[in-house]
């Protein structure tokens, strides 16, 4: 007998980040003529990083997502003093350019065999509503039954989902 659900988490399970700190010094050179070290681009990364794990309850829809990412892209800016003139607008989207997500190659074969073996799939992660982006685009949305994030809930990074509430996914009772 198979388990009526399986719950996998996302980052480090799924799908792994690709390290942004040489993508972020790329784009920076590429678009800004600015050029900084990989020790540079891994601290202003860091305190991004650190920033948006405190704030990302609030990436709980498309419209509080936006503000997080700006004010990410601000830390991101304040760590580089060298990029203090650049426009927000501009390091917003340098940071999102950075952040590069990709499928562990175990990641699929693992969700079709719990497909296969009539297990429903729900991923819960600490994240902001942009994961069902980032697993659609590495091909994992479609054998996913369910995809909920700590932000979707309102909760902060570190949640940790009941028993019982695991238990009524198990049934096919969703958050909407």
């Amino acid at each position: 007998m198979y388990p009526a659900a399986v719950l996998f988490d996302a980052l480090g399970t799924l799908v792994t980040l690709e390290p942004p700190g040489p993508a972020l010094r790329a784009q920076l050179a590429a678009r800004c003529g600015l050029e900084i070290s990989l020790a540079e681009a891994e601290g202003a990364f860091a305190a991004e990083i650190s920033y948006y794990r405190a704030h990302l309850h609030r990436g709980r829809d498309i419209v509080g997502l936006q503000a997080l990412r700006r004010e990410c892209a601000g830390v991101l800016r304040e760590a580089l003093p060298r990029a203090a003139h650049l426009d927000l607008d501009t390091m917003t989207d340098i940071l999102l350019s950075s952040l590069r997500f990709s499928a562990f190659d175990d990641a699929l074969p693992a969700l079709r065999t719990a497909r296969e073996r009539g297990s429903r799939i729900v991923v819960v992660s600490n994240w902001d509503c942009s994961l069902h982006g980032v697993l659609e685009r590495t091909g994992l949305a479609p054998w996913c039954d369910g995809i909920l994030t700590s932000a979707e809930v309102g909760a902060p990074y570190g949640f940790t989902i009941s028993p019982s509430f695991a238990s009524s996914m198990s049934r096919g009772r969703f958050p909407k």
